[in-house]
């Protein structure tokens, strides 16, 4: 679940829609098969496909690669069929690391 600047919410419903709710909890847009992963600052939100929404739902655009760092430093990306995968990037972490030691 994310929040947007307005205080809305964007989620993922049961079978990989991307859903808009109000603050009450009712659904003001969905788009279908799209899975919500980022909030932007402006309000909207990116889906796992790299498609960038407006907060009305309206397409406005194409990242190059929605995925960002996770919890644990792995390297985030959205497949073709729009799951979260993970790439180990520890030896990234090590060598940063590693003039710290």
């Amino acid at each position: 679940m994310l929040q947007a600047q307005d205080g809305s919410f964007y989620g993922t419903d049961g079978v990989g829609n991307m859903v808009h709710l109000s603050q009450s909890g009712n659904v003001i847009w969905s788009v279908p098969k799209d899975p919500s992963q980022i909030a932007t600052a402006d309000g909207g939100v990116i889906g796992a496909s790299g498609v960038t929404y407006d907060n009305q739902g309206h397409a406005i655009g194409q990242t190059a690669d929605p995925g960002g760092n996770g919890w644990f430093g792995n390297k985030l990306s959205a497949t073709s069929s729009g799951v979260m995968s993970q790439a180990d990037i520890s030896n990234y972490g090590r060598l940063h690391a590693s003039g710290f030691q």
